[in-house]
């Protein structure tokens, strides 16, 4: 007798066992559904920002040419060379430092400090 209860309490612990596996199964299902969804509104999100980069940060050259896009006209060619931006000055890098005057102005003297 002994013997088929402890069957029978294996058999309800192997049932509930199976359940609750059955359960993080679908638990999991849901949980990576979710992170699909998530995953292609995150992708669209960062398309839409970097679209409203583009606009924001947009050229008056790439202005006129979405413009002229949009009439389907041609723009001519631009020959001009295009300034950088925060470039250094060409005089700067080729002098490399301001000169040491030849003539001074004025002479001052200074004593020397007592200690250092």
């Amino acid at each position: 007798m002994t013997l088929v209860l402890l069957t029978n309490e294996q058999e309800l612990t192997r049932r509930a066992l199976h359940a609750t596996i059955d359960a993080e199964r679908a638990r999991g299902d849901r949980m990576f559904e979710e992170n699909q969804r998530l995953q292609r509104q995150l992708d669209q999100v960062k398309l839409e920002r970097k679209l409203e980069r583009q606009n924001k940060f947009a050229t008056n050259k790439q202005n006129q040419n979405q413009a002229a896009r949009r009439m389907r006209q041609p723009t001519p060619p631009q020959h001009h060379r295009r300034k950088r931006r925060n470039a250094v000055p060409r005089l700067a890098i080729r002098d490399g430092f301001k000169k040491t005057p030849a003539q001074h102005d004025w002479a001052i003297e200074v004593t020397a400090p007592k200690r250092c």
